[in-house]
């Protein structure tokens, strides 16, 4: 069985930098994909002097703070945590250019370090079918949680003809809750 299964997760997570030396060695860069779990990442970049890449897609702090309020304890640790490993970073990725602007306000020496890269869709693969009759639809493919802003876009579209979908892996009940601003909602997609 694999180790990863076996450890306590502190452990494993301690333990990654010696129990995947093997790709880890190997490889050129060291990258995260969401700073929560970037500690882990950072922690084996520095291991095998590598360099490493903080990439984010979303700022922690700003969901933790719209949770938790802007000055409770959970919100100062996710500030601690993000500007540690911003400042520890080779590169910064992140995908709005107001998330760049949130990191330099933590870490202001990080502005030759910080890039924004766009979350994109491959249109060669996701592209409209040819169809004879034109349907205004929206499909939204993601997370329901507060910061896609879900429950505005519904707002907009409730009295026209567009037919939203929702492509999301969230448990029925969470879809269900959106029926509660009066759009009517199917389980079937």
């Amino acid at each position: 069985s694999r180790p990863e299964k076996r450890l306590p997760f502190r452990v494993y997570a301690a333990l990654i930098p010696i129990i995947h030396a093997k790709i880890l060695r190997k490889s050129n860069v060291i990258k995260s994909n969401q700073t929560a779990g970037a500690e882990i990442a950072q922690r084996a970049a520095k291991f095998w002097r590598k360099p490493f890449i903080a990439r984010s897609g979303w700022m922690w702090s700003f969901n933790e703070a719209r949770r938790t309020g802007q000055n409770s304890q959970q919100t100062l640790q996710v500030l601690e945590l993000e500007k540690k490993i911003f400042s520890k970073a080779d590169r910064i990725i992140v995908t709005t250019s107001a998330m760049r602007e949130s990191i330099l306000k933590i870490v202001p020496s990080s502005s030759k370090k910080a890039w924004v890269i766009p979350n994109y869709v491959d249109d060669a693969k996701f592209r409209p079918l040819k169809f004879g009759h034109k349907r205004h639809e929206i499909i939204f493919v993601g997370r329901l949680s507060p910061e896609k802003n879900i429950e505005q876009l519904l707002r907009a579209v409730v009295s026209s003809d567009i037919i939203v979908k929702l492509v999301t892996s969230e448990p029925v009940p969470a879809v269900v809750g959106i029926a509660i601003i009066g759009i009517p909602v199917s389980d079937t997609m």
